[in-house]
This record gives C-alpha cells, structure tokens and sequence, in this order.
C-alpha cells in the first residue's frame, strides 16, 4: 500500500492548502449538461485525523430527500465515500 501526504491529495483534488486544511469542509461543485446529473464532493476534514471524500447527488452537499434523489443516476443514488486515516510520518 503506498502512502500519500496531504499535499498529494490536495494537488489531485484541485485544493490549496489554504483553501482545505483541519476543521474545514470544502463542497466542490460539479455541474454537468441536463437535467439531474450535477454532483459535488464534499470534502471533510472535521476529524482531524481524517479526511473523506463524497460524491453527493446536486450541487450543494447536502444529503436529498428520497423523492428528488430518486431523479438522478443510479451511481449518485448511494454513498460514493472514500477516508484516509491522517498520521504523521517522520522520515528516517
């Protein structure tokens, strides 16, 4: 399993360290052509020792009532999450 920093996962999501850093969520908004296709990702570094990453049906990070998330695809209908655990490594 290969190791990443903090800093790879910001380069990869876009972010700047000013931007995302320890008690903040950040929602990425991702609008697509046609009607209910817009997603986000919604962006959680709350837990300090955890950043996660969400893939949430609309553009405001918010979770959907049944009835409108029904609108959209399949794929945005269940929980697209990825965590990483946030330690510190020291360099030997």
């Amino acid at each position: 399993m290969e190791n990443l920093t903090v800093q790879d996962i910001l380069d990869k999501m876009g972010l700047k360290p000013s931007e995302f850093y320890p008690g903040k969520k950040v929602v990425i908004p991702l609008k697509q052509a046609g009607e209910y296709k817009s997603h986000c990702i919604v962006c959680d570094w709350r837990n300090p020792n955890k950043i996660s990453f969400e893939v949430k049906a609309g553009l405001s990070g918010k979770d959907l009532i049944p009835k409108e998330l029904a609108k959209y695809p399949i794929a945005l209908q269940t929980k697209n999450l990825v965590e990483f655990d946030v330690t510190t490594a020291t360099k030997q």
